[in-house]
């Protein structure tokens, strides 16, 4: 909305909803003449299975899609694995 702040409402509502609609507009001519109509629909199933896919594992918990695009700290700490005892500490 930034191009945009100084416009009261309703017409900050209308101008952005306005451009928004032309830049797609534009932006979908450019990729039908750049790759085809026929591969724009094989595309767009091709995403909606891969992202339906990861919905559908990460609803369980099967797989953690989130952390590939954001930063999220463990919720344990992993702690190192040996097998030295002497790397043991002893609390008695």
């Amino acid at each position: 909305m930034w191009p945009f702040t100084d416009l009261s409402q309703p017409t900050k509502g209308i101008v952005a909803s306005v451009a928004s609609l032309i830049i797609s507009v534009l932006l979908y001519l450019v990729t039908v003449s750049l790759v085809g109509q026929e591969n724009i629909i094989q595309g767009l199933y091709w995403w909606f299975n891969i992202l339906w896919v990861q919905v559908l594992l990460m609803a369980p918990g099967l797989y953690d899609g989130i952390s590939l695009w954001q930063d999220v700290l463990p919720v344990v700490e992993e702690q190192p694995l040996s097998l030295n005892r002497e790397g043991r500490q002893n609390n008695l």
